[in-house]
């Protein structure tokens, strides 16, 4: 994988590359970012980068190095595993702290990449950070976190933070579509993954996900004419993908944007649900702003009710029946 292969992240990646070409590599790295926004093809690129037999501002994918690295194979990038739900601190300690005091034994770095950091307790990341202030000037230490407020204070002062951002929706949409998925499951799936190429993917190849689809638009297209016994049933099904519940929202949500911006333009041009013009052009026509506007305030609500230890059966049927009486 090159840098050029990363989409989207080419503040970081120019970052890297002047650490690279300068030699001022920092020796505490924080790549902070949601899952599946590609946190650790960042960190992987930029192992193989700086463990490059080539020496360049990126890796050459050719040197023994560089394969090493890819896949997974170098003696001297090593990524924290663990088998509980998250690392603690003998995992630290057996796999960092008492392993960094060994120099390299091919590489120019030996580099430490530690995954799901904001899951790391107070006693890990104490650790690791007398490690992190004085670390040996081989070692180089990646923390990758979804939350980078969930680390030590201590610790986020003594590392150089590389922010992930989301990406243009154009420039997924065409990827996926490079990579096999067709235009109309690339624009729906590019929609729902709010700039995160890894989400997008997922949700583009996902049958789990397609299925959540359907059932959306299928509630969402009859709901108005739903008794409550009816709404009962589809809050049923809709718990079955508590898990996924805010991308449930997400479907609803978009849905109801896109009967506003239809009711506003009479046009259909950047829906998401395009497939579907007939029910949102019959919702654009009647239900009011002031509806619609209250439709987009219940599903808001129904998410912060699931956050209250509301169910997820319970908070859904109390949207549906608030969308099934707007006017």
């Amino acid at each position: 994988m090159k840098f050029s292969d990363i989409y989207g992240q080419e503040n970081i990646i120019r970052r890297f590359q002047v650490a690279l070409e300068s030699d001022r590599v920092p020796h505490a790295i924080i790549i902070n970012g949601e899952k599946g926004s590609g946190k650790k093809m960042l960190a992987k690129t930029f192992a193989a980068a700086l463990e490059c037999e080539k020496g360049g501002p990126a890796p050459c994918m050719e040197c023994k190095n560089c394969k090493q690295a890819f896949s997974n194979n170098h003696p001297d990038i090593i990524w924290l595993t663990h088998e509980k739900a998250a690392a603690g601190v003998d995992e630290i300690r057996e796999q960092v702290v008492n392993d960094i005091v060994i120099k390299p034994y091919s590489g120019k770095y030996k580099i430490y990449i530690i995954p799901d950091a904001q899951d790391l307790n107070n006693f890990a990341q104490n650790a690791i950070l007398k490690t992190i202030e004085e670390p040996p000037e081989y070692a180089i230490i990646i923390l990758l976190t979804t939350n980078m407020g969930s680390l030590l204070s201590t610790i986020i002062s003594r590392c150089v933070e590389f922010a992930v951002k989301p990406v243009n929706e154009d420039v997924i949409e065409k990827h996926l579509i490079q990579n096999g998925i067709s235009p109309d499951e690339a624009k729906v799936a590019t929609s729902f993954a709010c700039g995160n190429v890894g989400k997008a993917m997922l949700f583009a190849s996902d049958e789990h996900f397609k299925e959540m689809l359907k059932l959306v638009t299928e509630t969402l297209i009859s709901v108005r004419g739903f008794d409550a016994l009816t709404i009962e049933g589809y809050a049923k099904k809709a718990a079955e993908y508590k898990a996924e519940i805010d991308s449930y929202f997400d479907m609803v949500t978009v849905w109801y944007r896109d009967v506003l911006v239809y009711k506003a333009t009479q046009n259909m041009e950047n829906a998401v649900f395009f497939h579907e013009k007939s029910a949102i052009a019959t919702q654009a026509a009647s239900i009011s702003y002031k509806g619609l506007d209250d439709i987009l305030t219940a599903v808001t609500s129904a998410r912060s009710r699931i956050r209250y230890n509301i169910s997820v059966e319970n908070a859904v049927e109390m949207m549906l029946l608030m969308i099934r009486k707007v006017k």
